[in-house]
């Protein structure tokens, strides 16, 4: 029988992340939908979703990269980029063609046609994440912040020796955590104060994304791999993780400083106990096939829910309903809706191309 370090390294998909995934984008929709006027703080935090997008990301991305040098002794940036490419572009651009045919052509006195061509360039360069006031596109931030590790971090793994990468990852953290707990405020120069309050780049998105690439780093190696499914292993871990996390999450107003931390180290964790083994304790839930169907689609459903609620609300205020979570329960059905036939019709055209493209069906790519 194959040790559990074998079975790791011969996964294909990882069961559950389509699953952690459709939690993170309906907490997000929560967080638009319902968060502030959700009288529970837990509630209020949706907005930490994101944060568990930014996780999955660091560790699948840097887990398919170490995989394939290992495989073939060289990283391929060029296919790399090109199987990005043609799983985000095409949904993104697509979006924004849109927009421009709209406010450009059909409403162009619209009060949102100004602010959008004026940001359309960093739109359109996903340089997004450093401007403040996005409004119409406020989500993009963080896709933008995902394309630029992208291209940042896989020359890095294919260029660098392991120490130095893991170096990186440290400094990168302390910088963050630095910011999440204001050290040395009264030093910051007065752009650096404003920046932080209205960029979100500036605040904490670096951690997650560091902490899901020393994941995949840690369980590449058999030796730390060992030692976390050792702790994955103890019972009640999944649990842990997940209490950690909402007990973190419920804090009262700002949760700068540990709750936050808190909040990006349980996810972490959450993730490991989730990827380290297929039978783990939380199966009940991430194998639920409404969920992982969600998670499949969460990339769309990320572009699409604020147009969605936009609609939503108008609907709801025409009625004249007003019903606690009501918001959210519309706006899910009916991202969920254009999410899918987004999908089936076009997106699926261009992810079949990348998996000819690459051979990438079956495998880690076909997640990423």
């Amino acid at each position: 029988m194959d040790s559990p370090y074998a079975q790791f390294r011969a996964t294909r998909v990882f069961g559950a992340l389509d699953a952690l995934r459709a939690l993170s984008i309906l907490a997000v929709i929560w967080h638009h939908a319902e968060g502030a006027a959700c009288p529970l703080s837990l509630g209020q935090h949706g907005f930490l979703g994101v944060d568990m997008f930014f996780a999955i990301s660091g560790f699948l991305i840097v887990t398919l990269l170490l995989r394939e040098r290992e495989a073939h002794g060289t990283i391929d940036l060029g296919r790399f980029y090109v199987r990005r490419a043609l799983r985000i572009f095409p949904v993104y651009y697509a979006l924004l063609f849109m927009l421009t045919v709209v406010l450009g052509v059909l409403k162009p006195d619209a009060s949102l046609a100004g602010p959008f061509f004026e940001k359309l360039p960093y739109y359109l360069t996903y340089t997004s994440n450093w401007l403040p006031d996005l409004t119409l596109l406020a989500i993009t931030w963080s896709l933008a912040t995902e394309e630029q590790f992208y291209l940042v971090w896989p020359p890095l793994e294919k260029h660098f020796r392991r120490n130095v990468l893991l170096g990186l990852l440290g400094a990168f953290v302390i910088v963050n955590q630095c910011v999440n707990f204001q050290c040395g405020v009264e030093y910051w120069p007065t752009w650096l104060v404003s920046a932080r309050q209205h960029l979100e780049i500036l605040q904490i998105t670096f951690t997650p994304i560091c902490l899901g690439v020393l994941l995949a780093h840690a369980l590449h190696d058999p030796r730390s791999f060992a030692w976390i499914r050792r702790c994955t292993s103890l019972p009640g871990s999944q649990l842990a993780a997940m209490v950690i996390l909402l007990v973190c999450a419920s804090c009262s107003g700002d949760i700068s400083g540990w709750p936050r931390l808190g909040v990006q180290l349980a996810m972490t964790g959450l993730l490991a106990t989730c990827v380290i083994r297929e039978d783990h304790g939380l199966c009940p839930l991430t194998g639920f096939a409404p969920l992982k169907r969600i998670g499949v689609v969460s990339y769309g459903m990320y572009l699409y829910h604020p147009f969605v609620l936009h609609v939503t609300h108008a609907i709801t205020a025409r009625l004249g309903v007003d019903m606690p979570g009501l918001t959210f329960v519309l706006c899910t059905l009916g991202t969920y809706f254009v999410s899918e036939v987004s999908y089936r019709y076009y997106e699926t055209a261009f992810l079949q191309l990348k998996d000819r493209l690459h051979g990438a069906r079956g495998t880690l790519a076909k997640q990423a």
